[in-house]
């Protein structure tokens, strides 16, 4: 007796364990980059919060995309961090470090069920090179602060990826 309960308890968890794999989707990662567009990133003073949009513009606008697992059976697990700037197509190349950064808009970004903000990006490392029109390797270092924003901590995003036109 004793046997088959320890076996049907193993079953069950083995069952379970199952389950959860396969109802979540894997963390996902994009890096893309449109032409003629510009970062309109303003300060709404009234309400302590930057407001940010993309429009027509006269630079590339690149975004790093980062998507948590998700998964189907786990209430507001959803959650994604961006990062964006923007470049002259003919002057862009370069290393842009912390005061620099504000200069090609560098933006962070993460949204999820219980979090959404939208900052400037002032200190860090983005290095940009042209592969050709359709392609551009960027390397970054980027510390994300969280001063004064409620229950956020500090972070670094890191990456060496090649983005492609969108």
């Amino acid at each position: 007796m004793k046997r088959f309960f320890h076996f049907t308890i193993f079953l069950l968890l083995c069952t379970h364990i199952s389950c959860r794999l396969t109802n979540c989707d894997r963390e996902s990662f994009d890096y893309t980059f449109e032409e003629n567009k510009t970062i309109q990133l303003t300060m709404d003073s009234l309400e302590h919060h930057y407001n940010f949009v993309i429009i027509d513009g006269d630079s590339l606008v690149f975004e790093y995309a980062r998507s948590s697992a998700q998964c189907d059976d786990i209430a507001d697990d959803e959650y994604s961090e961006f990062v964006y700037f923007q470049v002259d197509p003919n002057e862009g190349e370069g290393e842009y470090l912390d005061a620099g950064l504000s200069s090609i808009n560098c933006t962070y970004r993460e949204s999820g069920a219980w979090v959404f903000s939208v900052r400037p990006v002032e200190k860090g490392r983005l290095n940009i090179e042209k592969i050709n029109n359709k392609r551009w390797r960027i390397m970054a270092q980027l510390d994300i602060d969280s001063s004064g924003i409620s229950g956020l901590t500090a972070k670094t995003v890191s990456f060496d990826e090649t983005f492609n036109l969108q």
